[in-house]
């Protein structure tokens, strides 16, 4: 049984802050070149306002995700290994991980979670572990090719077992 996008929806406030750049620019740039230029204007407005709403409206997004990635860049060491402990993992886990690797760190004691993650019963904590695996571990990922957290959780674990015998076989 495959899961898809909508199975599992979560409101996400960047998500909507962006939908809301989208249609009030739209809006806008269609009652404004319907105004002034008449329909053609009208379309060419909405197109325009499109354009101009979506850039605005992913601005926060972005803000977002850069002070995400400051706060990374600038934790130091023992900051960087306390963010893998606090909570479900995320993406600032993932990108922690892959800061400490660079640094030189021992990230080899993490691989179990990330390998439990991979057998997990939610499909978007298969997600995330399959990114951990791909950017952090990409030995393993290699050998994995054909694991899609997408399948059912069954087929996940038997992939998972596999890679487990495999290196320790």
């Amino acid at each position: 049984m495959r899961i898809g996008p909508f199975d599992h929806p979560q409101l996400d406030l960047m998500v909507v802050l962006h939908q809301i750049g989208v249609a009030v620019g739209s809006g806008c740039g269609l009652l404004l070149g319907l105004k002034y230029f008449g329909w053609v204007g009208a379309v060419a407005g909405s197109f325009i306002g499109f354009f101009v709403g979506h850039v605005i409206g992913a601005f926060p997004d972005r803000l977002a995700y850069r002070s995400l990635f400051n706060e990374i860049d600038g934790s130091s060491d023992s900051e960087l290994k306390e963010m893998l402990t606090r909570g479900e993992w995320r993406f600032g886990h993932t990108l922690a991980l892959l800061h400490l690797a660079a640094r030189g760190h021992d990230v080899q004691p993490e691989l179990p979670r990330v390998l439990s993650m991979l057998e997990s019963d939610s499909r978007l904590t298969r997600v995330y572990g399959l990114d951990a695996l791909r950017v952090v571990y990409t030995e393993l990922a290699v050998k994995i090719p054909d694991y899609d957290p997408n399948e059912s959780t069954e087929i996940c674990r038997h992939k998972v077992a596999r890679l487990r015998e495999r290196e320790t076989g």
